[in-house]
């Protein structure tokens, strides 16, 4: 077992709040080591990704990808999102608040039409869109919060 090294951060407190959510409701509990255990493959998972072109072998040994494959998967997304975003706009102008949600019935239907209406395609990519940060849950029930809106990476 790797020697474990006690580590002092300052960080926002909002942030620190949704990570603990996100664990809760990744673990289905929260216990002491979870953190811990959760921010240490973050922060694996950001060295991976960063290490220079020598270091591609790491990262494909961590993430089971090489780097290049790693950032094409991000931009395949990221292109998909924007898709999801451009259609929403265009079909159902008005229904994106000022604070970038849309009911999750809309996001569902744009990615039905933009890419393939089985509901494992439509799992799929809300499940790659929160991976990747473009998503996450609204304020109100039913709502989801579009990180990236099309306004947003015009």
């Amino acid at each position: 077992m790797h020697e474990k090294v006690k580590v002092t951060v300052c960080l926002d407190r909002k942030v620190v709040q949704k990570l603990r959510e996100l664990i809760a409701e990744k673990h289905k509990t929260f216990v002491k080591g979870l953190l811990s255990h959760e921010v240490e493959e973050a922060l694996r998972y950001w060295v991976a990704l960063h290490k220079n072109a020598q270091s591609s072998a790491v990262a494909e040994k961590f993430l089971g990808k090489t780097r290049v494959e790693v950032l094409l998967e991000a931009s395949r997304v990221e292109r998909a999102f924007h898709q999801v975003c451009t259609w929403l706009e265009a079909y159902r102008p008005g229904l994106i608040t000022r604070a970038g949600e849309v009911p999750l019935t809309a996001l569902r239907k744009a990615i039905s039409e933009v890419r393939g209406s089985d509901p494992r395609t439509i799992k799929k990519w809300l499940k790659l869109f929160h991976e990747h940060g473009l998503i996450m849950p609204g304020s109100r029930v039913g709502w989801i919060r579009l990180m990236k809106t099309q306004s947003a990476t015009a």
